[in-house]
């Protein structure tokens, strides 16, 4: 069995391809959207879809940009927890 710190490192791990909340309100909202989407396609001229392509994307670029600085607040935060973990026990032990 490999390491987590080996997996990581030659990519095989990577849960932002794999993980998507499994609740129904995320599939249904997921839907809509689409819908959505698609309604504008057809309201919208060419020119103008691809404004609005656009403007999805820099927003998705947005929120990429915000999970990965709470992924690395809670990473942080989560070996902080740790190490006050084990300082405990270590004073404990003595």
């Amino acid at each position: 069995m490999k390491s987590v710190i080996s997996e990581l490192y030659y990519g095989e791990i990577s849960p932002v391809e794999t993980e998507t909340p499994r609740d129904e309100k995320y599939r249904r909202t997921v839907n809509m959207v689409v819908r959505e989407i698609e309604e504008f396609e057809e309201l919208l001229t060419k020119e103008q879809y691809k404004k609005l392509e656009h403007m999805m994307d820099m927003n998705a670029e947005i929120f990429n940009m915000e999970n990965r600085a709470v992924f690395a607040e809670g990473l942080r935060l989560g070996i902080l927890l740790m190490v006050e973990i084990y300082r405990m026990d270590e004073h404990r032990e003595r």
